[in-house]
């Protein structure tokens, strides 16, 4: 099920790392007042990667904010991104209390929330941006101790690579 309605990517090359500094000042005003410390730990040079700006951009912020909301009685959000084998991988880690066993399963489904506020749309909006890039979300938690959020999109160069694969598997 398509969560936003049809239309083309509007594609261009950014470097990500720019993009998650946008990012940590737009959470910035709800970190503070949840008395969360957000750390930027990113790359010394330019991660390049070729995607929609206002799509990953929102993808992004779902993950930090649901991850400041995590931490109701604060914490550290730490955003890194490192170069891996053609990817850029994104992690998100919050120090809050992680993600119930029983609900892990649900977490990308379309108005899946634990939240009274939330409405179950953020993370399943993320997941399908992500594919939409031919990229990937996924998370490791630990009862207690936190949630890392892994994002993992193609760099700009290796987007050219992932095309021709796919229009070669394709008959």
């Amino acid at each position: 099920m398509d969560i936003y309605p049809r239309r083309d990517l509007q594609l261009e090359q950014i470097d990500l790392c720019a993009m998650l500094e946008d990012v940590a000042l737009l959470a910035q005003p709800d970190a503070e007042q949840r008395g969360v410390r957000v750390v930027r730990d990113l790359a010394q040079r330019p991660l390049m990667v070729k995607v929609d700006t206002d799509f990953m951009k929102q993808a992004i912020l779902n993950v930090v904010i649901n991850g400041i909301q995590a931490m109701p009685e604060g914490g550290v959000l730490t955003i890194r991104a490192r170069r891996h084998e053609g990817l850029v991988t994104t992690e998100v880690i919050d120090t809050g209390a992680g993600i119930p066993p029983d609900v892990q399963d649900k977490i990308f489904e379309l108005y899946f929330t634990t939240k009274p506020e939330g409405s179950g749309i953020g993370l399943a909006q993320t997941y399908q941006v992500l594919q939409w890039h031919y990229g990937s979300v996924d998370f490791q938690t630990d009862d207690g101790k936190g949630t890392i959020f892994r994002l993992r999109i193609p760099l700009a160069e290796s987007t050219l690579d992932v095309a021709r694969e796919v229009a070669v598997r394709t008959p």
